[in-house]
């Protein structure tokens, strides 16, 4: 059995970001005169990592077709991917549209300031974002 509890933190990982394959060779940092404001959780981060794994030797002793055999298996449960949500347009004016749109939407400021519900039916509020100024990053 093992368990790790870590974090990962860069600015651009994976789907979104720099780093990631897009038409322009990369996705655009959200506001490219400030860069920190990307810096968050990676994409492939996971708090907390469980793995378990074990064999079990059948007690079949007398039966030579089933005599020596052994059941194995492994178990791993981690914590979801963070996800960051994007407008998809580009509401700065940067030229980016689509996917690769820098765009973030800003939480509703008389709002919940965590959106998070975690239901079947919607895991966040979606009227709890609005969009940002055209023109902002």
């Amino acid at each position: 059995m093992s368990y790790t509890f870590s974090k990962s933190m860069d600015t651009g990982s994976g789907d979104q970001g720099p780093d990631s394959a897009g038409p322009t060779g990369g996705n655009q940092y959200s506001n490219p005169f400030n860069m920190a404001t990307d810096h968050a959780r990676s994409n492939f981060d996971h708090t907390h990592v469980l793995k378990v794994n074990g064999i079990y030797e059948l007690p079949f002793t007398r039966n030579e077709f089933v005599r020596g055999w052994r059941l194995s298996g492994i178990l791993t449960s981690m914590t979801g991917n963070p996800f960051t949500v994007f407008d998809g347009f580009d509401q700065t004016g940067s030229g980016v549209t689509g996917k690769n749109a820098p765009t973030r939407p800003n939480l509703v400021p008389s709002g919940d300031q965590n959106p998070v519900v975690g239901g079947v039916n919607g895991w966040f509020d979606v009227n709890q974002f609005s969009l940002s100024p055209v023109g902002t990053f």
